[in-house]
């Protein structure tokens, strides 16, 4: 069993406005997403410590989660977010277009 102790950032109405999930350097240890919409979404992950202007700045992991599904995932090391750990999601992968529907996210960070 690992030793970790994970903090959990729930955003229960996840959209193409940035969402600071921790404010300093951190890890992301997982994530549990839902997408209820009827089209794909993407959760863009974003490591910076200024604003975050969607669609401009380069997210540093984006996932695609399928329509009406969630994605899931715990990682065996933390993936380090050196300045903060921010969350929007949108339709493309590096987008700025809203997704239909809100997204619900779980983020598991320390």
């Amino acid at each position: 069993m690992a030793d970790h102790i994970w903090t959990v950032g729930f955003l229960s109405a996840l959209t193409n406005s940035a969402q600071t999930v921790k404010a300093t350097q951190g890890g992301i240890g997982g994530y549990y997403i839902y997408n209820p919409d009827s089209a794909a979404a993407y959760v863009q992950f974003f490591d910076e410590s200024g604003t975050i202007t969607i669609g401009t700045t380069t997210p540093k992991m984006s996932i695609g989660v399928p329509a009406g599904a969630a994605a899931h995932i715990e990682f065996a090391h933390d993936i380090p977010f050196l300045n903060s750990i921010k969350v929007a999601a949108t339709t493309t992968a590096t987008g700025l277009t809203a997704p239909g529907t809100s997204l619900v996210a779980n983020i598991f960070y320390k």
